[in-house]
């Protein structure tokens, strides 16, 4: 049973950020039915895992019990909740954000917080530099800091960028982290089971 469930703890991580990255990409949208149907997988699965061995956790932490699947989640929504307010970030990106912190734990979350940050940021320096606004948007962006969302404070879609794609990338180069400096991940063990190394 712990390998099963192993195994659907995998493929909802990478289905999540498949799909969130494809819409994102092509709709500037993340859908619900991925993210608050991940977040619930999360649930089940911390729940399963927490009365099962607890031999198997998820693919970033030795074990992803039902604490570990709130302390995640709860980080991921108490740090993405702000931008919210502020209307720097829709959504889905919230809800994305707490579906990786669900499905990863509270470590692994904190520096894919971290990573995802200066993705974001490089991404939007980016932007305002190709289109020749870097001045104009720092500026907007210190003054619009602390404004809670209204309408007279909502940006247009060409004046953003799809943050779900920098928490894609982030969460990504948080994955690529941990299996470099760690041969003890979980994650490693099964791709050394189905002989990919």
């Amino acid at each position: 049973m712990s390998t099963l469930i192993y195994y659907a703890h995998v493929v909802t991580f990478v289905v999540l950020l498949a799909a969130s990255l494809y819409t994102d990409i092509t709709k500037r949208k993340i859908y619900n039915n991925v993210t608050i149907t991940s977040i619930a997988i999360a649930y089940i699965l911390g729940i399963l895992i927490s009365i099962n061995t607890g031999e198997y956790g998820s693919i970033f932490d030795r074990q992803l019990s039902f604490m570990a699947v709130i302390a995640g989640g709860g980080v991921a929504f108490l740090i993405f909740i702000i931008p919210y307010l502020a209307k720097a970030l829709g959504g889905g990106d919230v809800k994305l954000a707490v579906a990786i912190g669900s499905l990863t734990g509270l470590q692994f979350m904190v520096w894919t917080i971290f990573h995802t940050v200066v993705i974001g940021a490089a991404m939007a320096i980016g932007m305002l530099m190709w289109k020749g606004n870097l001045l104009e948007g720092v500026k907007r962006a210190v003054l619009s800091f602390g404004r809670f969302r209204s309408k007279e404070n909502s940006l247009d879609s060409d004046q953003t960028i799809p943050y779900g794609i920098a928490l894609v990338l982030g969460t990504l180069w948080t994955l690529y982290s941990f299996i470099r400096h760690s041969e003890t991940l979980p994650f490693l063990k099964i791709v050394r089971y189905i002989d990919f190394f």
